[in-house]
């Protein structure tokens, strides 16, 4: 009967991690967090420092939902741009011609209502840009030569499309 009662805890505390990461991988994720927590609770209650444990459990599935999210916006431009410009656009948005390109021509990506965070700028950045590139290669122009050829007004307004179908704006035209 006493190891029943010192065992239960930590097989519901298995059980509910087991169900919180599942849910985890359903990306539902305010219920995994509950689930997490539930099952630190229960695993660690016999011990006075199950507050601690509990803690950092909800602080882990926060991070991993957050690199999640990232990745999920990297994977959504590298689709839009294509790998070899999404490459070629995250080394020129850092540089000096690249943003003074993207102030000319993508100045909406600077704008702290387009991104919801400051983290998604660089991303969206990277989207717009990154699409121009491949729609000038593929109107057969030197896309490596962006800052001298004459500006494809009809390739601007196509990668500004493709890249709020990328990265979500969050500006009122664009929501209505």
């Amino acid at each position: 009967m006493v190891f029943i009662v010192h065992i239960t805890p930590f097989v519901v505390g298995a059980f509910a991690g087991w169900l919180a990461f599942r849910y985890f991988r359903q990306e539902k994720f305010r219920t995994s967090i509950v689930l997490a927590v539930i099952a630190a609770l229960f695993a660690l209650a016999p011990f006075p420092w199950w507050v601690f444990f509990a803690f950092f459990g909800v602080v882990g599935v926060c991070f991993l939902w957050v690199v999640k999210r990232f990745a999920r916006n990297r994977n959504a431009v590298m689709k839009q741009t294509g790998e070899k410009w999404y490459r070629c656009a995250c080394s020129e948005i850092f540089s000096e011609r690249g943003q003074e390109f993207l102030e000319r021509h993508f100045a909406e990506t600077f704008v702290p209502e387009r991104v919801r965070s400051e983290s998604e700028r660089p991303l969206a950045q990277t989207a717009a840009f990154g699409v121009y590139l491949r729609l000038l290669e593929e109107s057969g122009k030197d896309a490596t030569q962006y800052d001298t050829l004459p500006v494809d007004n009809a390739a601007v307004s196509q990668a500004r499309v493709l890249s709020r179908v990328a990265i979500p704006s969050f500006i009122y035209k664009d929501i209505f």
